[in-house]
């Protein structure tokens, strides 16, 4: 829940009525106050619930208007705000399907919003202490197997290198302090996911904790090459394309 001013609402364009459903518009509101000239605070007293909508207790229901229509909401704040970084989002899908945000422009325009680049370093200490913005990326090898690593819907397997996966070293190292620098996991380039749990088919990708508190992302390629796991485990090419929790 957000509450602002009724001048600032007003000033910086409220809510970008292009968006339908629900989704992205946490996003937008967020990085028109941080890139336009408002800041963002915590009411640390304020209790807020969520109330599921029960078809048998009529105080539940909505009371407002839905507006239908889809649109990929997150797409427009990428294109109205990611500025350089648009190119990111969904591997450069904007470049093919332009998204007219021409009001938002203009709106950035009179209200002299700084570049989305004083976001990134704004906010440094996640995304370069949190290993978001990578100073290098790597593919991952066997070099027993001859094969590389590649995520396969769900699971991670290894197969011939020329369709191999990108990753790049992740997450705060909670072991350098609170808000350690980087890096503590292993991530995959240009997505959200991590290697997480290590089953015996080999890591699970999940959504990366950028704070480094999540102890099923904790891996690191040590200097023999070997990808080690916080369990002292680590990760090898099994049988059939498929990786293997095994000793070091």
């Amino acid at each position: 829940l957000v509450a602002t001013t009724r001048e600032w609402w007003r000033d910086s364009g409220g809510f970008d009525r292009e968006m339908r459903g629900w989704g992205g518009e946490n996003v937008d509101q967020s990085l028109r106050t941080w890139l336009c000239g408002g800041d963002i605070v915590r009411a640390k007293t304020s209790r807020v619930a969520h109330m599921w909508r029960v078809p048998e207790d009529p105080r539940t229901q909505s009371h407002y208007r839905v507006v239908r229509g889809s649109n990929d909401n997150n797409a427009r704040v990428a294109a109205a705000w990611f500025d350089d970084f648009a190119v990111k989002y969904k591997d450069g899908v904007l470049s093919r399907q332009p998204i007219d945000v021409s009001e938002i422009l203009r709106r950035k325009s009179s209200l002299q919003c700084k570049p989305f680049a004083y976001f990134l370093h704004r906010f440094r200490r996640v995304y370069v202490d949190g290993g978001v913005l990578p100073k290098e990326a790597f593919f991952l090898k066997s070099v027993e197997a001859g094969t590389c690593l590649r995520r396969q819907g769900s699971t991670f397997v290894h197969t011939g290198c020329e369709a191999a996966t990108v990753f790049h070293l992740a997450n705060q190292d909670r072991r350098k302090g609170k808000g350690g620098k980087c890096c503590s996991g292993i991530r995959q380039w240009n997505t959200l996911d991590c290697f997480d749990r290590l089953d015996p088919s080999g890591p699970l990708p999940y959504w990366c904790d950028v704070t480094g508190q999540n102890l099923n992302q904790q891996y690191k390629l040590d200097a023999e090459g070997f990808i080690k796991h916080g369990s002292g485990f680590c990760v090898s090419a099994g049988e059939g394309g498929k990786l293997a929790k095994t000793g070091c």
